[in-house]
């Protein structure tokens, strides 16, 4: 169906951006999250509303990053099969993140709530 379609294309969208800035551990848990998630159908949209980098370190070698950053979302949980919300939330939160760069990018590695 067209909503079974719309569905699966928002997951494939999801995992091939998050596979674009997250790698290891972060990529797998979210890769886990969504998986657990369409298991029932359904899908989290994303909207970030604001973003304050509090700081970055870098390493001695340049390869790894410490970034803390306070931001501001909200999600919506969609019934894929309702096209409709089912859950949500907005949400202000400090968090830490680890990065590693290959030469052509960083990604995030993991990351940390640190208060909300």
């Amino acid at each position: 169906s067209c909503v079974t379609s719309l569905f699966i294309h928002a997951n494939v969208l999801f995992l091939l951006k998050f596979g674009k800035v997250l790698d290891g551990q972060m990529l797998k848990s979210w890769c886990e999250r969504a998986r657990d998630v369409s298991k029932n159908g359904w899908y989290w949209e994303y909207k970030l509303s604001d973003l304050n980098i509090e700081s970055v370190t870098i390493s001695t070698d340049g390869q790894r990053a410490i970034v803390e950053a306070t931001l501001k979302e909200a999600a919506n949980l969609y019934d894929a099969e309702k096209c409709e919300v089912i859950d949500s939330y907005e949400s202000s939160y400090t968090t830490r993140y680890e990065l590693t760069s290959n030469d052509k990018s960083w990604k995030i590695t993991s990351g940390a709530v640190l208060r909300s």
